[in-house]
């Protein structure tokens, strides 16, 4: 290859390299100050959960009431998501050993009181020494939109 090719390449490959790097360093700079010119979508939650860790006790007065106040949580943050949910489970963890859980599925959980109804006898056949619970909700479906004509048919 003679001399000319030679500087002609290397003078060709100097300066896409520098634009190259022009472009690379300009979307660093953009993204470096928050400027982002890529639409990230948020991908729909699979499953959403609340959970309360707490002094061991079998006292099921005290359960009860930490269960409701995770099942009113858990449906306000169904409530920001505008979802429904088809299962419900509970998890526990006793006091000798690792977590345990307990599902229940096929009806179209929506609010506090239909969560509290379906775990409250989750947690009454435990019958341990509990240090943990949580409850979760997965299988969500956008909740349905209310419109006019369905407000005035439920109704009458």
């Amino acid at each position: 290859m003679s001399s000319y090719r030679m500087t002609c390449a290397a003078a060709t490959w100097k300066t896409q390299g520098r634009r190259d790097i022009g472009l690379e360093a300009e979307k660093l700079l953009k993204r470096s100050i928050g400027w982002d010119d890529e639409v990230n979508e948020t991908k729909p939650q699979k499953s959403l959960s609340q959970a309360r860790t707490f002094r061991a006790t079998t006292n099921v007065s005290e359960l009860e009431a930490t269960l409701t106040e995770l099942c009113g949580q858990l449906s306000a943050a169904m409530e920001r998501e505008k979802v429904t949910a088809a299962t419900l489970t509970f998890t526990y963890q006793p006091v000798d050993s690792a977590d345990k859980s307990k599902t229940v599925s096929g009806k179209c959980y929506r609010t506090a009181t239909d969560l509290t109804k379906a775990a409250m006898p989750l947690l009454r056949a435990i019958g341990q020494k509990i240090r943990k619970m949580s409850v979760g909700v997965s299988k969500l479906t956008p909740r349905p939109k209310r419109t006019l004509d369905a407000f005035l048919v439920g109704a009458s």
